[in-house]
């Protein structure tokens, strides 16, 4: 059986309403982060960074 790509069209606001959780203000560390990492989805046609804490 060969391998078929799966493609996902997702808004930009779908994917950040399931990656962000919690009451947090925009911009702004909260306190419990220790240390703050940055990841690049790079897809065929956008690419989507996020930052996690």
């Amino acid at each position: 059986m060969p391998w078929v790509p799966l493609v996902v069209q997702m808004k930009s606001e779908e994917l950040a309403q399931r990656l962000c959780v919690g009451d947090w203000d925009v911009g702004m560390v909260p306190k419990p982060v220790v240390f703050v990492t940055t990841a690049v989805d790079v897809q065929l046609d956008h690419f989507v960074v996020g930052t996690f804490g």
